[in-house]
C-alpha cells in the first residue's frame, strides 16, 4: 500500500462551458457584489478596513476582466464602478493589481477597459 500526502485538483475547462458565457447579468451582479463591499469597507473599523479593501480592490480587478469577455458591453457598470476606482490603492503585494493600479492612474480608467477587452479579443483568436 502506498500513501501520498500531497492535494490533487484537476480542473477541466471548455471554451464553450457556461462559465465562459460572460453575460450582462454577471457584469451586473459582481457590479453590485464590488458596491456592496465598498459600502462595508467605508463603515468597517481600521482594523477590517485593510483586509476588506484588499479583497474587494481584487474584486475590482476582476470586473475588468468580466467586461472584457462580456458578449454585450456593459458600459453603465463600467461607469458606477469609474467612481470606486480608488479601491485598487489596496494592490500591496499583489503584482497585477499593482499593474492595474498604475495603469489606471496612468492611463485611465475607460482606457485600460478598453485596452483590456482588445487583448482579451486578440487572445482569443
Amino acid at each position: 500500500m502506498d500513501f501520498m500526502c500531497l492535494n490533487f485538483y484537476c480542473y477541466r475547462q471548455r471554451r464553450d462551458s457556461i462559465s465562459h458565457n460572460i453575460n450582462e447579468k454577471k457584469c451586473k451582479d459582481l457590479a453590485m457584489h464590488i458596491i456592496k463591499c465598498i459600502q462595508l469597507y467605508e463603515q468597517a473599523n481600521s482594523t477590517c478596513k485593510f483586509a476588506l479593501g484588499r479583497y474587494t480592490a481584487y474584486q475590482f480587478a476582476s470586473y475588468f476582466i468580466v467586461q472584457a469577455q462580456a458578449i454585450k458591453q456593459p458600459k453603465k457598470y463600467l461607469v458606477q464602478l469609474k467612481k470606486y476606482q480608488d479601491i485598487l490603492k489596496y494592490h500591496k503585494g499583489n503584482r497585477k493589481l499593482t499593474i492595474l493600479y498604475f495603469g489606471v492612474k496612468i492611463l485611465g480608467y475607460k482606457n485600460v477597459c478598453n485596452l483590456i477587452r482588445r487583448i482579451y479579443r486578440i487572445k482569443m483568436r
